[in-house]
């Protein structure tokens, strides 16, 4: 705060001045602000004294047990570092080097990117390059070209260099297009269309068309009850539209969605908009059907854009079924021999003929001759007794081969009872399969299976 003033009147005792008490007042309160003010000023004295102790003094810049100064860059010039620091000094080239080099250090000539260091004479070079390519030792996959081996390598890897090279006669060679980018018009010649082959221009269907296809190199099978996928077989080539396509090693999926239960589907490939394979399915109660078409594709009829590849009814849920008593998927190319199995304990005891057992459907082509099979054994509780058993397809009672007859003069088993029949050249689409028996006298126990092999 503010020293007070004492005021001491114009003349003694004249009345002006300050009383006793009051001067003394303002004298204690002026006491208290110097002490305090001398507090302060103390206090900052200490803390120069302090500050000044801990300054460096200007002599030790630069000076040996003194300090670094800091360059115009904020950085320490490299004089005042060891040289470890500093080891690798770049120039513009090798005339820029100093005269006299300084042991330990590496010296880059910028203008070839060359190493030095100096031998205390001389700039010696690191690791020299090559004046002369033949003192570079040949590797073991980096070989040299040499006329020798250019000769061996295209007479042994002739084919694969002409296809590369869309060189297919001496000398000529022929455009080269992707799959998903055949032209639409004739460009003059034949063309190569990668992973598909050569072409050539049809006049009569107006395109290009394959010149040696591969066809029918492919299986369409049962994965999981919600998917089917068209997979390679024996190859991989499938034609469509007078086109080759290539089936992917990981194949082609369809799937149940939007599929009805019951309901027969022809599956068919198409062309997926990029030179790949897309897979189709057309219900056969909308009159879809396949027919043979004039390159002898077997296509969605009326449409050589579909080409076939399999058949298949979702079961009642909707979904695919491959089980021993559901063969529902068939595939065109390359039909495997499958089995349906099914199996019975039963009674019969009427002259009529009654179904036993469940029955074995099967997915079938016109051409799928189906092999039958019924074995077991039986008892007979009546004499004398004839028991009869035979094998159906679809219904009708026994209507595959001939029933077997078995007679017993007592009571009592007989066994090892054995019924084959065949099938032979039923309507394309759904079929089931089942045994059938009677007996003329008591009841028969039997103890039947039914085995259905066929060709899809």
């Amino acid at each position: 705060m503010t020293l007070q003033t004492i005021y001491l009147g114009q003349n003694p005792n004249d009345g002006t001045g300050d009383p006793v008490r009051t001067a003394f007042g303002k004298t204690n309160a002026n006491i208290d602000e110097l002490s305090t003010r001398a507090a302060a000023a103390q206090a900052a004295a200490d803390a120069a004294q302090a500050t000044g102790s801990a300054a460096v003094p200007l002599a030790q810049k630069g000076a040996a047990d003194g300090v670094a100064p800091l360059g115009s860059d904020s950085k320490i010039p490299a004089a005042y570092l060891p040289s470890y620091v500093d080891d690798v000094l770049e120039f513009s080239g090798l005339a820029a080097f100093p005269a006299v080099g300084e042991p330990g250090k590496i010296y880059v000539a910028l203008d070839d990117n060359r190493i030095y260091r100096w031998s205390g004479a001389a700039y010696i070079e690191l690791s020299p390059y090559p004046d002369d390519t033949d003192a570079v030792p040949e590797g073991a996959a980096h070989l040299y070209f040499t006329q020798p081996r250019v000769i061996t390598a295209l007479t042994e890897n002739a084919e694969s260099a002409r296809a590369a090279l869309g060189v297919y006669s001496a000398g000529q060679t022929i455009p080269i297009f992707p799959a998903a980018s055949i032209p639409a018009a004739n460009v003059g010649s034949d063309i190569e269309v990668t992973g598909v082959g050569l072409m050539t221009w049809n006049a009569t269907t107006a395109r290009y068309e394959i010149l040696a296809r591969e066809h029918g190199q492919c299986q369409f099978l049962y994965v999981s009850p919600t998917e089917c996928r068209l997979v390679p077989c024996n190859g991989n080539g499938l034609v469509i539209n007078g086109r080759q396509y290539r089936v992917p090693a990981a194949g082609v999926a369809i799937t149940n969605v939007a599929m009805t239960a019951s309901t027969s589907y022809l599956i068919f490939a198409k062309d997926n908009g990029s030179g790949g394979i897309a897979l189709e399915a057309g219900r056969v109660a909308d009159g879809v059907a396949h027919a043979r078409h004039s390159d002898g594709v077997e296509i969605k009829n009326g449409d050589p854009t579909r080409t076939l590849v399999g058949r298949l009814i979702p079961n009642t849920l909707g979904q695919f079924e491959w089980t021993n008593q559901a063969r529902l998927v068939a595939s065109w190319f390359n039909r495997r021999k499958v089995v349906g199995y099914t199996s019975i304990s039963n009674g019969v005891s009427s002259a009529s003929v009654q179904q036993l057992s469940n029955t074995v459907g099967m997915v079938l082509w016109p051409d799928s001759s189906t092999d039958i099979q019924v074995t077991g054994s039986g008892y007979l509780t009546a004499t004398p007794g004839t028991v009869t058993v035979g094998a159906q397809l679809d219904s009708g009672g026994w209507n595959i081969g001939y029933p077997v007859n078995y007679t017993a003069t007592v009571n009592g088993y007989w066994g090892c009872l054995t019924f084959l029949g065949v099938a032979v050249g039923p309507t394309e689409g759904y079929h089931s399969f089942a045994i059938f028996a009677a007996v003329n006298n008591g009841t028969a126990l039997l103890n039947l299976s039914i085995f259905c092999s066929a060709q899809i």
